[in-house]
């Protein structure tokens, strides 16, 4: 940052850096092997909407936002205004898009699993850090839980 007098602060730069660095990391942590493809289509939808209304898609939905939809997978709109941000101008204009992604996903999923045995749930939480791990993206609250 300058300032008038040509002053440079770096320390303002790396505190903002830093506090964006840390709101990037905690959507993501909201995130499972489960969540991450919900996530990565209403990602998709919110940019192409944003386009088609001419409006920052952050003004939309923050990443975070989607991270909760995506986790929570709610099938209502009652559900859906749980989310933090979420409100009834959202839920009128946006809500019904939201929940056919989410509802069109979970059905996709349901029918792959269809005749394969779903993995044991350790066996999935395990494969998802490891996943994690290798990818750079493991929560520091993850790394502590893991067995």
């Amino acid at each position: 940052m300058v300032y008038k007098s040509g002053f440079r602060s770096t320390v303002a730069e790396e505190e903002y850096r830093s506090d964006r660095d840390r709101r990037t990391e905690e959507y993501r942590c909201l995130l499972t092997e489960e969540s991450t493809p919900v996530f990565n289509l209403l990602r998709q939808w919110r940019n192409e909407r944003a386009k088609k209304d001419v409006s920052p898609p952050y003004i939309m939905f923050t990443n975070r936002q989607l991270a909760h939809i995506a986790a929570q997978s709610p099938d209502t709109l009652n559900q859906l205004s749980q989310v933090e941000g979420v409100g009834k101008a959202k839920i009128e204009k946006y809500g019904q898009d939201i929940l056919t992604i989410v509802k069109n996903l979970k059905e996709q999923q349901k029918q792959t699993r269809q005749g394969k045995e779903p993995p044991k749930e350790q066996d999935k939480k395990e494969q998802s850090l490891q996943e994690q791990e290798k990818s750079g993206t493991l929560c520091d609250s993850k790394k502590e839980e893991k067995p």
